[in-house]
């Protein structure tokens, strides 16, 4: 925790996130604050709730989750403000089990703009951000699986107890919104970030990394976005933005975290000892990735040459599922042309998510210098506004959004048609409909 705080207990204990293993303290005694503050806008609140102070917010709790949870603000991360837990599912799992108890509820944590990269160069499961003020990023830690636990029970996910479970889970939305309004932040879901192609704006080029002897470091293709931060064209440092490991086929972000500095202040000041001339190695998209990569694989240095860092003539062209995504969130219509032949097609009121997507985040994607197309082989989804997504038996992606078409080609994972028979499991798993 940032500030030292008094453990407040409803009927209280610890919590570790998933993972964390140690065992928590006993539950103490202790009482939520009376009074609730009159200076906090009534909209978004909470009606008559338990109050709790947690390193200097307050949270609120539904009136009728009295001796009904425990809370812990205090045997916590430095970051973390709070975690609940189902009191009954806590006690009877730690009882059967001797270990780390179920139950887990919801948290929060509190990051400030370092931490808050650090997070998004780590980013998975078990925490979402869902709020920002001028200093912090507040974040909401997330059981990954079914918390909800009784003893000796043979069907456990029913009756009277396991709906009472899902009625609490359903109104942790309201005490995210409640622990907004009265702590006076805003809302936010890191979208500013997320829906854009790249970090930075200006050239961005592909790195692809090896080791000296020109094979794949640690079995694993790693492939590099690098753009200049500050100032573009010569004289400008070169950072890496992103990077996708083929082994896990995701791309994760990267910022400057290893320097304890963030983003916004460590570039400028790369930049301005590259002006003075103290700072050369990342004046080149190589050198950027070399400084990267020796970061990264500090105990496999030694693998590095000068022909370890590989700059690709291939433009980025950003990540298509974001944008496909949006697209098949909204009511439309799919098919599958074989052979120039419509054999698989049907409507979808509430819109069509699921495997399409997996087969857009196999591979990084290049723009296509040139778009030679297979119209008679193709899977397609097209809404009612007409946006339109076209996946080419060639694995050349179109989207089509407010008459802005987006054109994306493969560079890896589809040898063998990868991207196009992906597309067609997907398409032909939904359900075909007549007009």
């Amino acid at each position: 925790m940032r500030l030292s705080a008094a453990l407040l207990v409803v009927v209280l204990c610890g919590y570790a996130p998933a993972g964390g293993g140690q065992s928590l303290p006993p539950p103490e005694t202790s009482q939520p604050r009376a009074d609730a503050s009159s200076a906090v806008p009534q909209e978004g609140l909470l009606e008559n709730p338990l109050l709790y102070e947690a390193d200097g917010y307050t949270v609120a709790l539904p009136r009728e989750w009295e001796g009904r949870v425990l809370i812990n603000v205090d045997e916590l991360q430095e970051t973390e403000l709070i975690s609940v837990h189902e009191k009954e599912s806590y006690e009877q799992s730690l009882a059967d089990w001797k270990s780390q108890g179920a139950g887990f509820l919801f948290g929060f944590v509190a990051y400030d703009q370092v931490e808050y990269e650090e997070y998004l160069c780590r980013e998975g499961t078990g925490l979402r951000i869902f709020a920002r003020d001028q200093d912090y990023y507040y974040g909401e830690q997330y059981p990954t699986d079914v918390q909800y636990y009784r003893s000796g029970v043979e069907f456990l996910y029913e009756g009277e107890g396991w709906n009472a479970w899902l009625a609490m889970v359903d109104q942790i939305e309201a005490v995210k919104q409640d622990f907004i309004a009265r702590n006076g932040l805003q809302e936010y879901d890191g979208s500013e970030l997320y829906d854009r192609d790249f970090t930075y704006d200006g050239e961005h080029r592909y790195v692809a990394c090896f080791s000296g002897d020109g094979d794949a470091l640690e079995n694993d293709r790693v492939l590099l976005v690098l753009s200049q931060p500050v100032k573009q064209g010569e004289g400008g440092v070169w950072c890496v933005e992103r990077c996708f490991h083929d082994s896990v086929t995701q791309w994760f972000y990267s910022f400057p975290t290893e320097s304890g500095m963030a983003a916004a202040d460590y570039y400028p000041m790369l930049q301005s000892r590259a002006d003075t001339g103290e700072e050369t190695t990342h004046l080149t998209p190589e050198g950027a990735a070399r400084a990267w990569a020796e970061n990264a694989y500090q105990e496999h240095v030694i693998l590095f040459s000068p022909q370890s860092f590989q700059v690709l003539n291939d433009v980025p062209a950003g990540e298509p599922h974001k944008y496909a995504q949006k697209l098949l969130m909204q009511p439309g219509r799919f098919g599958w042309v074989s052979d120039g032949e419509l054999i698989h097609t049907g409507d979808c009121p509430d819109g069509a998510s699921g495997g399409l997507y997996r087969s857009l985040t196999q591979t990084p994607w290049a723009v296509p210098e040139g778009v030679s197309v297979d119209e008679g082989n193709l899977v397609y989804y097209e809404t009612e506004s007409g946006d339109r997504l076209e996946i080419y038996n060639s694995g050349i992606v179109m989207i089509t959004q407010e008459g802005d078409t987006r054109i994306y080609q493969p560079m890896w994972n589809n040898d063998n048609g990868e991207v196009y028979n992906e597309a067609v499991l997907w398409v032909t798993s939904l359900e075909p409909q007549s007009e």
